[in-house]
């Protein structure tokens, strides 16, 4: 099942597969007065369609939301060896 951004609870219908990826899709039929519609779909229906594994990017951008500094660590540890290298 998916949640929607209205916590609005979505039953999984199907898969495809589309370059490889597995696509899901979810949809529900009680869904047309929803104001967050625009935000999942932009289909006249409530048609939700998902990779498979997009949950990983999500929460990785929610930790670097989390905590900017992180990529400017990241940098200045991994970018210090590479221009070693160059050198």
């Amino acid at each position: 099942m998916y949640i929607c951004p209205a916590k609005e609870t979505l039953t999984w219908r199907s898969f495809y597969v589309d370059k490889g990826k597995k696509l899901n899709s979810y949809w529900t039929s009680n869904y047309q007065g929803c104001t967050l519609k625009a935000q999942c779909t932009p289909g006249r229906e409530r048609r939700v369609r998902r990779w498979e594994h997009e949950a990983v990017p999500e929460q990785m951008q929610d930790r670097l939301n989390n905590a900017p500094d992180m990529m400017l660590i990241r940098k200045q540890t991994v970018e210090h060896p590479f221009g070693t290298l160059k050198q």
